[in-house]
């Protein structure tokens, strides 16, 4: 994924086949945990509950909803690849930069939690489990995006 161009309009990037392939599954999977963050995992908290969970809960569902919908309408404003095409474009416009920096955070979470929260040296013994293939990938690809993303915007 090459970053082509970076304007006060959007940011424009160029992107591989299996690039393309790894962004739409990737973002086809949000939301990853539909109702919240789940319990449990090797992940623990001081924090004291919401004071009404429910309520919370249905804030968060409509939330991921509204950025479903968003992520729907911003694949179907993307520039079409060009039959036979080796590569396709990828435009994000300047508003919608830390919306999708938020979406892609969250794939990120949500699969690391459908992991089971390893830590690194646990992230390792993954890699032979064909079950959880699918949270590995969408977990290292999200964090390989969010970095694209950030350095984009941050440039050093």
């Amino acid at each position: 994924m090459k970053l082509l161009s970076r304007t006060d309009e959007h940011l424009l990037f160029e992107l591989s086949e299996v690039e393309d392939v790894f962004l739409q599954l990737t973002l086809s999977s949000f939301p990853v945990c539909k109702e919240g963050w789940p319990d449990g995992g090797s992940v623990t908290t001081d924090a004291t509950p919401a004071p009404d969970a429910a309520l919370l809960q249905e804030a968060l569902r409509e939330a991921k909803e509204i950025h479903r919908k968003k992520l729907e309408t911003f694949f179907k404003k993307q520039p079409l690849a060009e039959a036979d095409a080796p590569t396709r474009l990828l435009s994000i416009p300047t508003e919608d930069i830390e919306w999708l920096l938020q979406v892609v955070n969250e794939i990120r979470i949500g699969s690391w939690y459908a992991l089971g929260c390893p830590t690194e040296e646990e992230e390792n013994g993954l890699e032979d489990d064909p079950a959880q293939a699918p949270h590995l990938i969408r977990f290292e690809f999200a964090g390989w995006l969010l970095y694209l993303l950030l350095d984009a915007i941050n440039p050093s």
